[in-house]
């Protein structure tokens, strides 16, 4: 199997994941053993994907993906750095409070989850004065670069590691800017 086609069994073996644990939860099985005995052999499917995943020998698709993360996050700076210095970002962009964050995640998951063919260009933010709807330019700017060099410092990429640093980032992007 190629490394696109590993990356989306490992996807669908997930979601399947879910669904059994869902029906284990909400008690829509009829047999609650079989649904245990299903999960377990998900879950070992899924290691067993994974590790297919790192031992892939064409690994062209995941190199491509580490390379676009940098260059959408290089693509949110240079939008950033466009305003002057007197706006800043709005966290809302008239939608909903921190959207911004959900939709830089949105572009690093799409890059993460199949195989990539661009990146997003995130000409359209939108900026404010108002300081109880905005972050810092220069803030989420250092942080980007941040991100940029712990993206570069993964060393022979796969999709599981990639995967892997996308949930991380999450997680520091939320914690730095809630």
């Amino acid at each position: 199997m190629t490394e696109n086609q590993l990356l989306k069994e490992l996807i669908s073996l997930e979601e399947q994941l879910v669904t059994l644990k869902i029906q284990r939860d909400l008690n829509y099985t009829d047999n609650l053993l079989q649904t245990e005995q299903e999960i377990s052999n998900v879950e070992n499917e899924i290691l067993e994907t994974k590790e297919h995943l790192i031992r892939c020998s064409n690994k062209k698709d995941s190199e491509q993906a580490k390379f676009l993360i940098i260059e959408q996050f290089q693509k949110y700076i240079d939008e950033i750095n466009k305003k002057p210095d007197y706006l800043n970002l709005s966290r809302s962009q008239g939608m909903t409070k921190n959207i911004v964050f959900g939709l830089i995640c949105k572009d690093i998951y799409y890059l993460v989850q199949d195989r990539a063919y661009g990146i997003h260009i995130p000409a359209y933010l939108i900026y404010t004065s108002d300081t109880a709807d905005s972050v810092n330019k220069r803030d989420l700017v250092d942080f980007l670069l941040s991100e940029i060099r712990v993206v570069r410092s993964i060393n022979d990429p796969d999709y599981v590691k990639l995967r892997q640093y996308f949930q991380e980032f999450k997680e520091r992007i939320l914690n730095k800017f809630n």
